[in-house]
């Protein structure tokens, strides 16, 4: 750890309590914190439907990812997840 620290860089970064997937991957891929990119919890409550919804259609993100603004900027980009869950939220912006 210590020779990461010297060659590297040491940065720290909040998390959420407790430590959900989509908030806490979310908050790396935009830089940005629950309250700000929109991701509170893997699940949110409906209460028009009564229902646990999961938080996992981009409609729900609400700040772009780095994915996207480096995509933006004209990079090509590719985001690869084992979690199908996060695939849509990681790609939102993405052109393929």
């Amino acid at each position: 750890v210590e020779r990461i620290k010297q060659k590297g860089t040491v940065l720290f970064a909040h998390s959420v309590i407790p430590s959900f997937t989509n908030p806490n991957n979310l908050s790396i891929a935009t830089c940005r914190p629950p309250a700000v990119h929109g991701i509170c919890g893997n699940y949110l409550y409906n209460p028009e439907t009564r229902e646990e919804v999961m938080m996992n259609d981009p409609k729900f993100l609400r700040a772009p990812t780095i994915f996207q603004a480096f995509c933006d900027a004209g990079a090509k980009v590719a985001v690869v997840t084992a979690k199908d869950k996060l695939r849509a939220l990681l790609g939102k912006g993405l052109k393929f």
